[in-house]
């Protein structure tokens, strides 16, 4: 079978996984139809998120080696809850400091710690209740919301901390 160029269907010109990937749904509709290609893309779609979820694993884990450096002890790493998931819980002193860690690549248009929205603050406060819940010996301790920010630049990855980003109810 020829393409719309007039070679073969094998992959002579480019370099592109998006045309690699047509011409592999392309033999695979000639052989299984759609449902052959529809399972191709969640092939994809699922190796996409698999490293989606290794970069956040490496941001929380440089997070983590950053605020530890900085005299914080880790309580509880991805607390999660029905209401939401908490990436670090750490303990500063005699506060309990609730951790969102937010990854941003080189090219992104705003920063970590403008990236945490209304609904994500109400998550993290709803899920830093439960946790104070399940936890009494921590519910007298202050408590406060910081958020890592952890960014790729030419040089490395940086990290910027702010503590007590936001105000939430915990009562």
């Amino acid at each position: 079978m020829s393409t719309a160029r007039g070679g073969s269907d094998r992959l002579r010109w480019g370099r592109g996984a998006a045309r690699r990937r047509r011409v592999r749904c392309a033999a695979l509709n000639r052989v299984a139809g759609s449902a052959g290609c529809r399972a191709l893309a969640a092939v994809f779609a699922r190796r996409r998120r698999a490293t989606r979820s290794v970069i956040g694993k490496r941001a929380e884990r440089r997070a983590e080696r950053y605020l530890r450096r900085r005299g914080l002890h880790l309580l509880a790493r991805n607390y999660a809850t029905r209401f939401g998931e908490i990436d670090l819980v750490m303990r500063d002193g005699v506060t309990v400091a609730f951790v969102e860690v937010r990854f941003r690549g080189p090219g992104a248009w705003n920063d970590g710690v403008e990236s945490v929205n209304f609904a994500k603050m109400q998550r993290i406060a709803r899920a830093a209740r439960r946790f104070l819940a399940a936890n009494p010996r921590y519910a007298e301790d202050a408590a406060r919301f910081d958020v890592v920010a952890v960014s790729k630049t030419r040089l490395g990855t940086k990290c910027e901390w702010v503590p007590d980003a936001f105000d939430a109810p915990l009562e």
